[in-house]
């Protein structure tokens, strides 16, 4: 009798452990989905940041984005599924920064642009005043 209680503990040991390591592979797999997810964020996140002409408004935070990024690719290639998604999460919030930065210049640039035509266009009525 007692053999058959042992050997009932050890299918049962046996399928404990089975159950265990299928979970710990589906928490595996989900943290490559997320990494793989958050990967590609952040690459649409430099692309928009190119768009906006971050490499001339915003170059060091593009750069940390894009080197954030090839960490992430790193890491996902090493399997260090975590890592890559930190990493990735960091490059996209850059890159994101980026992009407000670029926003924020280009507005201004535009700004101070038409400030200048309304002076020029006060001082036009004003001389155009003065000569009736």
């Amino acid at each position: 009798m007692q053999v058959k209680q042992r050997g009932r503990w050890k299918i049962g040991a046996m399928a404990a452990l089975m159950v265990a390591l299928l979970a710990l592979a589906g928490c595996a797999s989900v943290d490559k989905g997320a990494a793989r997810k958050n990967i590609g964020s952040a690459e649409s996140a430099i692309a928009q940041a190119d768009t906006n002409q971050a490499n001339r408004y915003a170059p060091l935070e593009l750069k940390v984005a894009q080197e954030k990024l090839a960490q992430a690719n790193i890491a996902f290639a090493n399997e260090e599924y975590k890592k890559a998604e930190y990493l990735s999460e960091e490059s996209l919030v850059n890159a994101q920064l980026a992009s407000a930065k670029s926003e924020t210049a280009r507005t201004q640039t535009m700004v101070q642009a038409l400030r200048e035509s309304i002076s020029s266009l006060r001082q036009e009525i004003e001389h155009n005043d003065s000569m009736r």
